[in-house]
């Protein structure tokens, strides 16, 4: 190949080519990755014996980031879904859980008193303690009422008189 009489436009043409070979090279890694993937998407659960190793080396992998955006979730979520299937907590606007698929409760659901606040299982009707994890399910608060007077009634007469009442107002009887 004749080298050209301008320099700098070999330059320019030279690094042009560098950088067409430099992206080449990028694609060839793009699609080893996907290559790689693949194959561990294909035959994961029962790989090769030459490739059980690493298969198993990336699993332990995927699950170590998924502990540690678990961390995460755990260190930043202020009101976690929680989801009912595995107790993984979701961040409040999630719809699915990120563990295991689930479907997740919708906020008035949530809220729900017959659900685990630290697991968010199912509880029973009665349950003092979560059948899943264990965890002391507070009783549902009752109303307390203000104990009311019994009513008063005439000791003459029987008829029921005004709470402040000294004499009866249909007999005249006093009470005392």
């Amino acid at each position: 190949m004749p080298m050209p009489d301008n320099i700098e436009n070999a330059e320019e043409l030279v690094n042009a080519i560098k950088d067409q070979i430099t992206a080449k090279e990028k694609e060839i890694q793009e699609n080893f990755t996907k290559l790689g993937e693949a194959y561990y998407v294909k035959y994961a659960k029962d790989p090769e014996k030459d490739f059980s190793e690493l298969c198993q080396e990336i699993k332990v992998q995927y699950q170590e980031i998924n502990q540690m955006d678990q961390q995460i979730l755990d260190l930043t979520l202020e009101d976690p879904k929680i989801c009912p299937q595995c107790g993984t907590k979701n961040a409040k606007d999630s719809l699915f859980c990120g563990e295991c698929g689930c479907k997740l409760p919708e906020e008035e659901e949530e809220q729900d008193e017959n659900v685990c606040p630290n697991c968010g299982s199912l509880l029973h009707e009665g349950d003092r303690f979560c059948r899943s994890c264990g965890t002391k399910v507070s009783e549902p608060e009752q109303e307390i009422q203000p104990a009311q007077p019994e009513p008063k009634h005439c000791k003459n007469c029987g008829e029921l008189l005004e709470e402040d009442a000294i004499f009866c107002i249909y007999c005249g009887t006093k009470n005392d």
